[in-house]
Parts: C-alpha cells; sequence; structure tokens
C-alpha cells in the first residue's frame, strides 16, 4: 500500500510517499481501506515532533472515513468513520491506503449521509466545536 511516512521530526516537508505491506487485522481488529482523511494541526504537530509519544517511524493522520475490508464478518464492506487514539501516534495513521485498528475506534457512517465516500467530517465537527469550548472557556451565549 502507498502511505505518507515520516522517519524523523521537522517540517511537512519529512513526509514522504512509501510503499508499505497491507496491514492484515488481529483479534479485535479491522482493515479498512480509507476513502478520506483529514490533516489536522495534530497531524502537522505530530511531524514536527511536539506531540507526546510519537514512535517512529509513522504514518500520520487521525480522522477518517472508509470502508472495511478486513475483520469481523458482519462489518465487511460497511462504510465507517473514526477519528483519535493511538492512530498516528504508536500505530500508522489514515494518511494511508490502509489502515488497521481496533474496533473501538470506528463507527458505521450513517445511511442518511447519501451514497459514495463520506469525509471525516463528524469527527471534526465535534473537534472544532470542543477546542474554542475548552480553550477559551467560551460558553452558550458568547459570540465568537
Amino acid at each position: 500500500m502507498r502511505a505518507l511516512r515520516f522517519d524523523h521530526f521537522g517540517d511537512p516537508h519529512v513526509l514522504a510517499l512509501a510503499e508499505l505491506p497491507d496491514p492484515s487485522a488481529r483479534e479485535g481488529e479491522a482493515v479498512i481501506a480509507v476513502k478520506a482523511a483529514s490533516v489536522n494541526p495534530s497531524d502537522l504537530k505530530n511531524v514536527a515532533g511536539q506531540m507526546e509519544g510519537t514512535v517512529l517511524p509513522r504514518v500520520p493522520g487521525r480522522d477518517f472515513s472508509g470502508v472495511v475490508i478486513d475483520g469481523p464478518g458482519d462489518w465487511i464492506g460497511a462504510e465507517v468513520w473514526g477519528t483519535g487514539g493511538d492512530i498516528g501516534f504508536t500505530r500508522d495513521g489514515s494518511h494511508a491506503e490502509l489502515l488497521s485498528l481496533a474496533s473501538a475506534g470506528w463507527r458505521r457512517t450513517s445511511s442518511r449521509a447519501g451514497s459514495g465516500p463520506r469525509p471525516s467530517a463528524g469527527a471534526m465537527t465535534w473537534t472544532t466545536v470542543r477546542t474554542p469550548i475548552r480553550r477559551w472557556r467560551t460558553g452558550r451565549g458568547d459570540a465568537w
């Protein structure tokens, strides 16, 4: 599979396209064919070495949507999305064609969202709303 990977910290120029072995699903995991992945500020900070605990070399990326291609039988072919956890830090992330992760890291996409690949907007919406609330202690009625 193709993936963006970095083996040392720095600016985004340290990312390189790499050919890596396809991941396989272990017990309690799935392999997801990534259809969309976002680039978050945390991804850039991770590449720059500003996030604690990153193990190198690493494929970054935390948010994704895609299709389960290996793992629990009742999930094969399911369209899913996910975010966070250890992906992109201690295990390879979503900036790749395939992603392997534990079942707690993904959810089925809503059938109401229409057909075709779905961007990982659900997680980003929550992150976008939560960050100013936490950082600046904004609340209901505050204008920003």
